[in-house]
């Protein structure tokens, strides 16, 4: 009986390490990059008076009690730890760092004018393209649309014309970014009554 156990406990073993071979190396998601807006939680554990909730300034600051401006922006949670932790080391005992995003910035541009669904529309990256916003508000009016002058006002307050049918010509088909806050304005388009 014992033979068979052991047996059986090889053929285990050897199947299991064949798997493990078969399976990707790296099974981790990529980590979230924190950015201004965000609000992040900073966790020492049993440190409650460490333990603190802080938005990200515009500029990619928060301001810590006890370590005053700290550069976050383009830091993933895991590298914000790691770089609390260093400087908690100065002060406490072995500090074990958590890092959490309580909530993340949102993005988000406004689609108006001659389309299906004009609306405001959340995205999760940093920017989003022209064609994207103008497909998630139902594309335009084909009828009354002004293509030739898409207005796309800034969140700076700049603005540019955009010829949408000559975008959509060009080979390669051009990307225009749209980032949060910016407005795409389409147009009626002007009737010219010949009597």
């Amino acid at each position: 009986m014992q033979h068979l156990t052991a047996r059986l406990l090889l053929k285990l073993t050897f199947v299991l390490s064949v798997c493990s071979l078969c399976m990707p190396v790296s099974t981790t998601a990529e980590e979230y990059v924190i950015n201004p807006g965000d609000t992040i939680s900073i966790l020492v554990w049993g440190q409650r008076e460490y333990t603190q909730t802080i938005p990200v300034r515009p500029d990619g600051k928060i301001s810590y009690p006890f370590l005053g401006e700290v550069k976050v922006d383009g830091l993933t949670t895991t590298e914000l730890a790691e770089k609390i932790r260093g400087e908690l080391l100065k002060h406490l005992l072995d500090p074990q760092v958590t890092v959490i995003i309580a909530q993340t910035k949102k993005n988000e541009v406004f689609v108006l004018g001659q389309v299906n669904f004009p609306n405001q529309f959340r995205f999760d990256q940093d920017r989003l393209s022209l064609l994207k916003a103008l497909s998630m508000a139902g594309g335009v009016l084909d009828d009354t649309a002004d293509l030739h002058n898409v207005k796309i006002i800034k969140d700076n307050g700049t603005s540019e014309i955009i010829d949408l049918e000559k975008l959509l010509a060009s080979e390669p088909q051009q990307s225009v970014p749209l980032f949060p806050g910016d407005v795409v304005y389409i147009p009626k388009q002007e009737r010219i009554n010949l009597t």
